[in-house]
């Protein structure tokens, strides 16, 4: 019978994980100028494809970004800490619970380190008495006013001379806390983000990058040549939430161009500026500028939906055109600057490995969760989206395969084609694995015929059917009966595998035509 109240509607947090743009960064041995320096160029280069951190020890030799405008961002970052842990982004079913189970092991820990510390205060006080037991006077002359024993032998000789209120309540804690570290609940998912200090950072120039020379201030603020004449210092607690606004401006010329460019690239395997990382004096400039004004007109006007763009993209003429090469265009145009065919597109090491998995038929398509060691057995089946990367001892399979440096900030992939790769797909043990998986799928067992195998295969691995002279070749090849040579190779594969490892290993299978 009580009235009813409407639900409360809480914000998803989930997107805070995003801020691990920023916080999943660099780390130079605690040097936070440096730090900020990596954030700042990450964010700029990431945006606005501007290399402010060139403004760093001296304004910009090439572009109209002087040092105080360095500085002025220095501040916004400066005035933000890392908080651990941070927020929960789980469910509220997941996420409550462990909050209050957590608050109430910190209290609990927090009066349990309390009682010890209220009767180390009343020992001292008696060590002077006659009869004070030595061991316990040298173990509380060890320890610094208001410092806990180090270790559980300090511990324990202090404990034996608590009062016995003390020593029961303390007892009766302990107690407590292991009973809950027993039935701890599902630990959520922590996002790594940055929160404001109590007080905003005001900076100063570092005479030629030195913190220890201190310069003339500056206030927090944008970029003078994407704010205009009218710019204004940032006035909201440190001033990241301006600095976002300023980035995501309708009136900043620079960011829908840089996504824009971005998302162009990933279509087109190269940029309309062909420098993604440099929007500056230096890069590129756009061989196409009035497509990329286009684009990013829509981009604003569509909400600044990337999937709405994407559709845009993928739907326009440009995009559905062959790589066929066509002699008079080639002539006349053979950087194809003009977009007068599709470029022909290498698929990178998450596409390559992923399809090839799919192609076993073993592919795990399930979305989100920790990463996963994807370069030791038992193999995962994961896509290669989720593979732990090292930062500092990146696996040989990503450094074979041209993957970005996850040390530094990278515009855009490298593409090498290198004896390395075919050597990896020939033997490697995880590949060994995606060949027999592929060669045993059942579609397989139906088959009664070589040819019919081939063109199988060729559904399967290329989603295509295969010509007059394709299925000869495959059927001549499996008729041969050609075993493993290396008699030294722990997994020896059959002639059909073979055939499948050659396909797996082919040019069309890799390239995007």
């Amino acid at each position: 019978s009580c009235p009813l109240t409407p639900r409360v509607r809480r914000p998803d947090k989930r997107p805070l994980a995003a801020l691990g743009f920023l916080t999943l960064g660099r780390r130079f041995l605690n040097s936070q100028p440096d730090i900020i320096d990596d954030r700042i160029d990450v964010t700029m280069r990431g945006f606005e494809g501007l290399t402010v951190n060139c403004a760093r020890c001296h304004d910009h030799k090439f572009d109209p970004i002087p040092a105080k405008d360095y500085y002025s961002l220095y501040g916004v970052f400066a005035s933000a800490h890392e908080p651990s842990p941070g927020p929960p982004i789980s469910d509220r079913s997941i996420s409550e619970p462990y909050v209050k189970y957590e608050t109430d092991l910190n209290n609990r820990q927090a009066r349990y380190d309390q009682i010890m510390k209220n009767e180390i205060r009343r020992l001292r006080g008696l060590t002077e008495a006659p009869g004070f037991d030595a061991k316990l006077k040298t173990t509380l002359q060890a320890l610094r006013i208001d410092q806990l024993p180090k270790d559980n032998n300090q511990q324990n000789i202090v404990f034996q001379a608590f009062e016995p209120a003390a020593k029961k309540e303390y007892t009766d804690l302990k107690k407590a806390m292991d009973d809950m570290k027993k039935s701890e609940p599902q630990k959520p998912e922590f996002a790594m983000t940055l929160a404001e200090n109590k007080s905003p950072f005001d900076p100063y120039f570092f005479l030629r990058g030195n913190p220890g020379n201190r310069g003339p201030s500056t206030p927090r603020q944008f970029l003078a040549v994407l704010s205009g004449p009218e710019r204004k210092p940032f006035s909201i607690g440190g001033g990241r939430l301006e600095l976002a606004e300023a980035i995501g401006s309708k009136t900043n010329p620079l960011t829908a161009r840089v996504m824009m460019n971005r998302l162009w690239r990933y279509h087109f395997t190269v940029g309309l500026v062909r420098t993604p990382g440099d929007f500056g004096t230096r890069g590129d400039p756009p061989t196409n500028p009035e497509l990329l004004d286009y684009l990013s007109t829509q981009f604003m006007e569509q909400g600044w939906s990337i999937k709405k763009m994407q559709k845009l993209i993928m739907m326009s003429s440009v995009y559905k055109q062959a790589s066929t090469i066509r002699q008079q265009m080639a002539l006349a145009d053979p950087e194809n600057k003009l977009l007068w065919k599709q470029n022909r597109r290498r698929m990178d090491l998450e596409q390559t490995r992923d399809s090839a998995i799919f192609a076993s038929g073993g592919l795990d398509e399930k979305v989100g969760g920790p990463s996963v060691e994807i370069t030791t057995k038992p193999y995962s089946m994961r896509r290669t989206l989720y593979g732990f990367i090292d930062r500092q001892n990146l696996q040989g399979l990503f450094r074979t395969f041209d993957f970005a440096s996850p040390d530094t900030t990278s515009a855009q992939r490298f593409s090498t084609t290198v004896p390395q790769q075919t050597l990896f797909v020939m033997n490697s043990p995880f590949e060994i694995e995606l060949v027999k998986r592929l060669a045993s799928r059942p579609e397989f067992n139906a088959c009664s015929a070589n040819a019919q195998r081939v063109s199988t295969a060729y559904r399967i691995i290329f989603g295509r059917d295969p010509n007059a002279s394709e299925i000869s070749i495959g059927d001549h090849f499996l008729s041969e009966q050609i075993s493993s040579s290396d008699d030294s190779a722990k997994e020896k594969l059959s002639t059909w595998e073979r055939y499948i490892q050659a396909l797996l290993m082919t040019n069309e299978f890799t390239f995007i035509d």
